[in-house]
């Protein structure tokens, strides 16, 4: 579910930086009026429906909060009895600790989920949504691109979406035959290289 709602975050993030691009570059004459209405158009289309995404994402997280609340309650309410039989002294303190063990954990987890569940539903923008970034199409947005600060002659200091440079790939290691000097093993491998083509 974070997976979803990080990308309809991503999405909605997305619009909001084209249509502020698209206004500045409109204001600095750098495009028609026609041309503007049209990309105008649909941004706020595109942003329309990134925002009633995360609204439906967090009516279902919010069916999950209550479920998880509901199910928290009955395993504390369970504690609760077993304290009472132990006060009273109708349980000894062994029994006590053998039968509140399983209903404690499973506290303990609920309360993760639903602090966890919280996060999300407060969550105002992708960066508070932490996932694996190769995990979904969420990730692909956040690993491959990102908005940052580019410097142009056409349009000095705007927000773009680019990918980041690509690593330079790993040189290749030969292993030294044993027996053989460095140099006579990389031209034995070269050899073979073109024996293979």
């Amino acid at each position: 579910m974070e997976n979803d709602l990080h990308t309809a975050f991503v999405s909605k993030e997305r619009a909001e930086l084209f249509l502020s691009n698209l206004e500045q570059l409109h204001t600095d004459k750098g495009i028609n009026d026609t041309s503007h209405s049209a990309l105008k158009t649909e941004y706020s289309i595109n942003l329309q429906h990134a925002r009633i995404k995360i609204e439906g994402i967090k009516q279902e997280l919010n069916k999950r909060l209550a479920l998880k609340s509901r199910q928290l309650g009955v395993f504390k309410q369970e504690l609760a009895n077993l304290d009472a039989r132990f006060k009273v002294g109708q349980i000894p303190s062994e029994a006590y600790l053998k039968l509140s063990k399983n209903p404690q954990k499973k506290a303990a987890v609920l309360e993760a989920e639903i602090a966890h569940l919280n996060s999300l539903i407060s969550a105002q923008n992708s960066s508070e949504i932490s996932i694996p970034e190769s995990t979904g199409l969420a990730g692909l947005f956040s690993s491959r691109f990102q908005a940052r600060k580019v410097h142009t002659d056409a349009f000095p200091g705007h927000l773009v979406w680019t990918p980041p440079s690509q690593p330079a790939p790993a040189a290749e290691v030969v292993a030294p035959v044993k027996g053989s000097s460095t140099g006579q093993n990389l031209r034995s491998t070269a050899g073979l290289r073109r024996s293979m083509k």
